[in-house]
């Protein structure tokens, strides 16, 4: 295929003829912008173009936020209520824990309050709290920290909400249980719950989940 351009205007003509052949039309790729593994104006597009603006509260970061709150939920009662005392250790307990804050708001117990509350945790508040605080706060202070990190951070930190907040000063129970062996268990499961929660949100989100990626 031939195409001609023809410059007009000054005394003499100039004439610039291209040739290109259907084939290297056809196998030639378009460079020109870069390709998109997500559309534009979505949280997933946003992420992997770094952007450190607050997410839209969507359907689709409302879908992620259920489906790693619910993975991690899982993750955490399994450890905390099988695994880990099948190799010894403390049980963890957070629907009786859930009902001593019950009791202490409204003066008694209420066994399905209990569960309710703790799966509300763990479905919502929780992942909440990676995706619209945790995540994007490390992605504008230190975005090449490692999103590993930031993930035991965040585990730590709802451990102490969980030990601390809930348990001590709502539920009147000793700070961090005293320090005993189930506080140590309770350490771990909030942990686990956390990296669990950031690799079904990064998964989502189309980002690298190995463990040398950054936030």
């Amino acid at each position: 295929m031939l195409i001609e351009a023809r410059v007009t205007g000054l005394p003499f003509k100039v004439t610039i003829t291209l040739c290109y052949s259907q084939q290297h039309l056809r196998e030639t790729p378009d460079t020109s912008y870069p390709k998109l593994i997500h559309p534009p104006n979505t949280d997933a597009h946003r992420i992997n173009n770094r952007d450190t603006t607050m997410r839209a509260l969507n359907g689709y970061t409302l879908w992620t936020m259920i489906l790693a709150g619910a993975v991690a939920t899982v993750a955490f009662d399994y450890f905390g209520q099988s695994l880990s005392p099948m190799l010894g250790f403390a049980n963890l307990a957070p629907v009786p824990l859930a009902n001593s804050v019950i009791k202490a708001v409204f003066g008694e117990t209420y066994g399905p309050g209990a569960n309710l509350l703790h799966y509300i945790a763990g479905m919502i508040a929780y992942p909440f709290g990676w995706m619209f605080i945790a995540e994007p706060l490390a992605r504008r202070i230190t975005p090449d920290l490692n999103w590993l990190v930031v993930a035991v951070i965040y585990g730590i930190g709802l451990w102490i909400f969980a030990l601390y907040i809930m348990a001590s000063l709502i539920a009147g129970q000793p700070a961090f249980l005293g320090f005993t062996g189930i506080t140590w268990i309770a350490l771990t499961g909030h942990v686990l719950f956390a990296i669990v929660a950031a690799m079904v949100v990064r998964w989502r989100d189309g980002l690298p989940r190995n463990l040398g990626a950054a936030v």
